[in-house]
């Protein structure tokens, strides 16, 4: 949530000094830690709000906090990936962790305080000089104090993750009338056919940040876990894994989704040793279990729980 140069008929301390409306040198200012290239820290599969913590110097502003009065948050937005989430901040450095799945093109960072009851005869003695001697009411979530933050830039899709792309192509299935799920393995990929609605409904929806696990689970995991079964049926023993990307290149993703997970390159000993969905689960980040905890957020959220 940016204020911006959003008025309010009560003063606020603004980070953008222009707009504040307390005394200079009265300051309200979200901190957070870079890396040493100026941009925030990264692993693979989340982003870090490190040390994330608020400075406040207005004494009356500091006693309210104190009393739980009023609050403090830090907000994230994503509107590419339809993300929102605010987190509660104090003055004490804490870290938070956002899954870089949830976040795609620009993401803004920012925070305020706001009113946690209504508060009477609100005043303080940092208010600009043109305040003095007022006193103002305030209701529950009235902002009091803002820093817009900042933004930074996030390239990622969804359908990246684990090199499913270079895996799995969605399709609409044109040659059946009926409700089935359908898939086709060649050489170069394995396609997923659906239904015609359903396929309008993958197409509209799977932008959505908390849909890819979801979809994995319910598409992905299945269909690959049958053709991974096939090519273990088809291959002996004596073959290996070269033979297997000889027939089917698709598999060289396999082979660096395993790597990147377990650290190890992939045998024929162990592929054919294992059950099909299990190494399905593992080159796909474990949708399956996470896709669940993902659908189980949505409802929440549906409910009001969340």
């Amino acid at each position: 949530m940016r204020i911006g140069k959003r008025l309010f008929p009560y003063p606020i301390i603004n980070n953008n000094n222009s707009l504040s409306e307390y005394k200079e040198g009265v300051v309200y200012e979200l901190k957070v830690d870079f890396d040493s290239n100026g941009g925030l820290i990264k692993t693979r599969d989340h982003i870090f709000l490190k040390n994330a913590h608020f400075v406040l110097n207005d004494s009356d502003l500091i006693n309210l906090f104190l009393e739980e009065k009023v609050k403090a948050t830090l907000i994230v937005e994503s509107s590419s990936a339809v993300f929102r989430e605010k987190y509660d901040l104090t003055m004490n450095p804490t870290d938070i962790k956002i899954p870089l799945c949830n976040l795609k093109d620009d993401v803004y960072v920012s925070s305020y305080i706001y009113a946690n009851e209504n508060i009477l005869n609100f005043s303080s003695v940092g208010f600009d000089e043109v305040y003095d001697g007022y006193i103002f009411d305030l209701e529950k979530y009235d902002i009091i104090a803002a820093d817009d933050g900042f933004r930074f830039s996030v390239d990622y899709d969804p359908m990246d993750d684990n090199k499913a792309s270079s895996i799995f192509t969605v399709i609409k299935d044109e040659m059946h009338n009926d409700n089935v799920l359908r898939y086709k393995i060649d050489q170069k990929k394995i396609y997923i056919q659906l239904p015609t609605e359903q396929y309008v409904q993958y197409s509209t929806t799977k932008n959505y940040a908390k849909s890819k696990n979801i979809f994995f689970a319910m598409l992905v995991i299945p269909v690959l876990s049958m053709c991974l079964n096939e090519v273990q049926q088809s291959f002996t023993d004596g073959d290996e894994i070269s033979d297997i990307i000889n027939q089917y290149r698709w598999f060289t993703s396999i082979c660096f989704s395993y790597k990147k997970e377990t650290g190890k390159d992939i045998t024929m000993d162990v592929f054919k040793s294992t059950p099909s969905l299990e190494v399905a689960q593992l080159v796909c980040n474990y949708s399956s279990r996470i896709g669940m905890s993902d659908f189980c957020d949505m409802m929440d959220q549906i409910n009001g729980k969340g």
